[in-house]
């Protein structure tokens, strides 16, 4: 986030901004013309996700995707009774 907005941002601007989550989704639009370019970053792995939240940091947007999705008003329950 803090890179693309230093680095890249200032190139492209703010409205030629889209996320996807998928490389041939990303490569299918380039190819169609609905795009000039793709940047593709490799996945974050599970041991970063769990180290951040254990450090309390919060991860740029966009950082990670989920899916399915959890629903609206679902309650999570520690497993750990210790904790």
């Amino acid at each position: 986030s803090a890179h693309f907005e230093t680095l890249i941002g200032p190139l492209l601007g703010e409205a030629a901004l889209t996320y996807r989550n998928d490389a041939e989704d990303c490569a299918e639009i380039v190819a169609n013309g609905g795009a000039a370019a793709a940047i593709i970053l490799a996945p974050v792995s599970v041991a970063t996700i769990r180290d951040a939240g254990q450090a309390g940091v919060r991860m740029p947007e966009k950082t990670t995707f989920f899916w399915p999705k959890p629903r609206t008003g679902m309650v999570f329950r520690l497993l750990d009774s210790a904790s």
